[in-house]
């Protein structure tokens, strides 16, 4: 369970390190944000919790990977100068 926590705990601070270098005005930053505050409360419930369930391993890997794939599209887009469009419109697209 510790490598879980210190994975997620790293995986935050990567968030947050792209919420801050992102414009305010870009659309990602939204996603960005909403992975932030999944990984903040993914890291309490982890920290805080007395045993480790299945439910807990596949909700942690699951919070992880979106969060992993916002934050590889934002620097992505951020390394190619390419413009900043809603990750909505390529996943439905």
């Amino acid at each position: 369970m510790t490598s879980q926590i210190e994975d997620v705990l790293a995986t935050w601070r990567e968030a947050e390190r792209m919420l801050e270098a992102l414009p305010g005005d870009e659309p990602v930053r939204d996603h960005v944000a909403v992975a932030v505050d999944e990984l903040r409360e993914l890291h309490h419930r982890l920290f805080d919790a007395k045993g480790q369930t299945n439910h807990k391993i596949t909700a942690t890997r699951a919070t992880l990977a979106r969060a992993r794939g916002v934050l590889l599209e934002a620097n992505r887009r951020l390394a190619t100068g390419e413009g900043l469009r809603m990750l909505e419109e390529e996943q439905t697209a």
